[in-house]
Parts: C-alpha cells; structure tokens; sequence
C-alpha cells in the first residue's frame, strides 16, 4: 500500500475542524433554545427563537461541507439529507429557517394570554380593571385593590404570551405546515417549544454520530 492509499484510509469521514466548528454551532441553538423557552417578553421570544432557527440550521451545513471529501463521508450524510427530507419536522424547521431569514413573514404567533387567579382561605375579593401590552408586548395589568388590606390577598399570575408554530412557504411555493409527527412519534401540532426540543435532541444526535464516525 503506497502512501497516497495509506492517507486515503485514514482520513477521517467527517473533517474535525468541521465537527468542532459544528459542536459550536450546536452550542449556539442550544442557547438560543433555553432563552427562548425561559422568554418573558415577546422581543426576546422573537430574537431567541430565529436564532435558535440559523444556529441549528448552521449545523447541517457545516456537516455536510465536512463530509463530503470522502466518497464515505458523502454516503453518509446523503442518507442523513434523504431521512430529512422524509421527516415532517426536519423538513419544516428548515424552511422555516429560510423563512426567517430571507421571507417578511413571520414563523410564530403569540397564543392567548392566560390569567390564574389564586384564592387561598380567608382571601378577600380582587378585581382586574384592564390587560394591556406594554411597548415590546407584555402583559400590564391594572388592579382595583380592596380599600381594607387582608393577610390573605388573592394571588393573580399573568401567564405571557407563547409562541406557536405558523406555516411557512417556500420559495417555489410550497407550504409546510407545523408538524405533528416526528420519528415516527407524534408531536403537539403548532407547540414551538415541543418542537424545538425534539428538533434540538434530533441534531445533537446528529453531531454524536458524526463525531462517532471518526
């Protein structure tokens, strides 16, 4: 065996600078996922969720630009392009990242804000006057409080606003709707959380099995 040949075969199927290029990639959406599921204000829901979307995004790409200098690696990640592209929620994540990031539309749109009212033993009465969003969106809430104060005041929680899944439209037209299957296993149709986690824990997978390949 020459060395040309000797090279060939130890060359690994996924280039290594790619693979730590892509963990930071991965380290990236994970970030973005975690402040987007712990979002107080639609502005940071919006910001947190599109960057979540091209980080993750990013990680793809950079597999495949890693994987392709070998007629091994090729094979590889054309197997991991084609499950993708029979997945309904790898195939809507991924154009809703070009969406976000080339269309005007939006990917999300704020749920219903939900009001608890708490009543424990002895509380007296509470009336909420009005709901309003403030500048960025949020919830302010405007009390008439009782004119004696009790020990047991009632307590009120204003549930912000999530964000749900929308669908989105590619740029030949076709639309993708929000998924409700993903690996065979169902997923909450519109819910962005559910789906970013499945869609998250999809891709870490991903970075392991390529870095299982070298």
């Amino acid at each position: 065996m020459n060395l040309s040949s000797l090279d060939s075969v130890m060359e690994p199927l996924v280039k290594k600078v790619g693979l730590i290029k892509a963990k930071g990639r991965l380290a990236d959406a994970t970030e973005n996922f975690v402040r987007f599921l712990g979002a107080t204000t639609l502005a940071t829901y919006t910001d947190a969720w599109s960057k979540f979307l091209i980080s993750s995004a990013a990680v793809f790409n950079i597999l495949e630009a890693s994987a392709r200098h070998t007629p091994q690696g090729r094979q590889w990640y054309g197997g991991v392009r084609a499950k993708g592209r029979k997945d309904a929620l790898i195939l809507y994540m991924r154009q809703a990242r070009n969406a976000e990031e080339h269309g005007i539309d939006p990917v999300t749109d704020p749920e219903p804000i939900g009001i608890w009212v708490d009543f424990v033993e002895g509380a007296n009465t509470i009336n909420l006057k009005h709901i309003r969003p403030d500048d960025v969106g949020n919830p302010v809430k405007s009390l008439i409080r009782p004119e004696i104060w009790v020990e047991n005041q009632p307590e009120i929680t204003l549930k912000g606003p999530k964000r749900k899944l929308l669908p989105v439209t590619s740029r030949e037209g076709d639309v993708f709707h929000p998924p409700s299957m993903h690996a065979g296993m169902p997923l909450p149709v519109g819910d962005a959380a559910e789906a970013g986690k499945a869609y998250l824990s999809y891709i870490q997978k991903l970075v392991a099995e390529a870095e299982g390949l070298n």
